[in-house]
């Protein structure tokens, strides 16, 4: 008892500083990381007023990209920028995240917080997540929430409670308006939710509670698909700008999958789903790139024009989830559920299967980041196995705590370095500001941070800035 109590006062401990310093690493150390610079950014500028056409001209690229990505973070990231008048801010919406998923867990599954922050974030991608511009960690997240409700139900055989289903179509809705990949997945979880929450209802008698969830249910539904019907309205194509062949009827698309979900050059023609394996195995992951882990498990590019030849080592977009820490929930989850009966010990891995199917032929799959809520969902099951087995809880939490230190220490714990580094301090650091005259500016397909060369950022009066598409040039 005096050992399980030294180990959860460690777990406090540990869990509250890492949220802390994430917390002033993400207000005070800017992330130029190239999604956030080359897209998030803009697109929060443009839903918000914050920048217009006049100001900036992006690739037609990232044009195609603006009309048809789901809208509703980048406006609320949009406005708080505005309304706070600081970037950073915006960095901390995956730390955010995470602590509401740990702290809906602890409130509907009594899963306590500190060892779901320190599971979560010894997964490098959601540790570099929290405190970067990318949306990954954050959608990631509230797609868990749902996807833990419908599982716990599942495993314990009943409905889902009232607050369990208000909550988790709210977050259902928040992550297909946030995220492409969960335009999708949303439509399908909502589905399967749905589906499972009737025969429940119909299984358990309880058919007075149908008008209520069929009506909510309804309402859900247009708000869960509401980017998918709008991109349908006005695109022609509720997956815009990613093509969709529906019936043999071709619908418009600007963005093919295999033009930017690539993997690395010798896996080239394999299976998606040996991809996905591969790299949840992290297979050749540290091959060729010179951090163990990155936000998108690249290379660091220099900043600069978009290289001419980029690269695809074996590590390339490949890994991120700590193959140690992978291995051993799956090892703690079949520990903790021994003792069960076998066919209520197949119900705990029915779920992990089921999304492992769903996920592994996806395009981009192998970018783990993208659908990391198969990793969390992991995460919540062995939390949840282990009051099953309360003999083995602080072996396993003590398992927490050394996966957690192991990350750490073998990035350096580069990823917790709160050292002040604003947005000025890197336009100057990468002689940006030198380039900004006054004048109207053309860039030749920059891409990654021609939002930081606009007038936003430099007290050089009004002017326009154009990034052009690859092969054009400036007059």
């Amino acid at each position: 008892m005096q050992r399980r109590g030294l180990v959860d006062f460690a777990g406090a401990v540990i869990s509250a500083i890492a949220v802390v310093v994430l917390c002033l690493r993400a207000n005070l150390r800017f992330d130029d990381s190239w999604d956030g610079t080359s897209y998030h950014l803009l697109f929060a500028a443009f839903r918000a007023g914050i920048l217009t056409r006049d100001d900036i001209v992006p690739i037609p690229l990232m044009q195609e990209m603006y009309k048809g990505f789901p809208p509703l973070l980048d406006i609320i990231r949009g406005y708080t920028w505005r309304f706070t008048g600081s970037i950073l801010v915006l960095q901390t919406f995956g730390l955010l995240a995470l602590v509401a998923l740990a702290g809906f867990w602890r409130l509907n599954f009594g899963l306590p917080a500190r060892w779901t922050i320190i599971a979560m974030l010894s997964v490098p991608l959601l540790q570099i997540g929290a405190t970067t511009l990318y949306v990954d960690t954050f959608t990631n997240c509230l797609f868990a929430i749902p996807l833990s409700t419908v599982t716990a139900a599942f495993i314990e055989r009943r409905a889902l409670r009232r607050m369990e289903t208000v909550v988790s179509f709210l977050a259902l809705a928040f992550a297909a308006n946030a995220k492409p990949q969960f335009l999708v997945l949303g439509f399908l979880l909502f589905a399967i939710l749905c589906l499972y929450q009737l025969f429940r209802l119909v299984r358990e008698e309880r058919a007075r509670e149908l008008p209520w969830f069929l009506g909510l249910a309804v309402v859900a539904s247009f708000a869960v698909m509401f980017t998918a019907w709008r991109n349908l309205i006005e695109q022609g194509n509720p997956l815009y700008p990613m093509p969709v062949t529906i019936a043999g009827l071709q619908l418009p698309g600007t963005l093919p999958p295999l033009l930017i979900w690539k993997g690395p050059e010798y896996l080239d023609g394999v299976p998606q789903s040996l991809k996905w394996l591969l790299s949840i195995l992290e297979f050749r992951a540290f091959e060729g790139r010179d951090l163990p882990y990155t936000i998108d498990m690249h290379s660091t590019i220099p900043v600069g024009p978009v290289p001419a030849f980029d690269p695809r080592p074996p590590s390339f977009r490949m890994g991120g989830y700590f193959l140690p820490l992978v291995l051993g929930l799956i090892v703690w989850l079949a520990i903790m559920t021994r003792n069960l009966p076998l066919r209520q010990r197949l119900r705990w891995f029915a779920p992990p299967l089921v999304t492992s199917i769903i996920v592994a032929p996806l395009p981009g799959s192998n970018e783990l980041r993208y659908f990391s809520f198969w990793m969390l969902n992991l995460i919540f099951l062995c939390l949840l196995a282990e009051r099953q087995a309360p003999e083995d809880g602080t072996i396993f939490r003590a398992f927490l705590l050394v996966m957690f230190l192991s990350v750490g220490v073998w990035t350096g714990w580069r990823y917790f370095d709160f050292k002040p580094y604003s947005v000025q301090d890197h336009i100057e650091a990468h002689g940006i500001d030198k380039a900004v005259t006054g004048q109207d500016i053309c860039l030749e397909h920059r891409n990654r941070d021609p939002i930081l060369f606009t007038s936003l950022f430099h007290s050089r009066g009004k002017y326009r800035v154009v990034d052009l598409a690859p092969g054009e040039r400036c007059p």
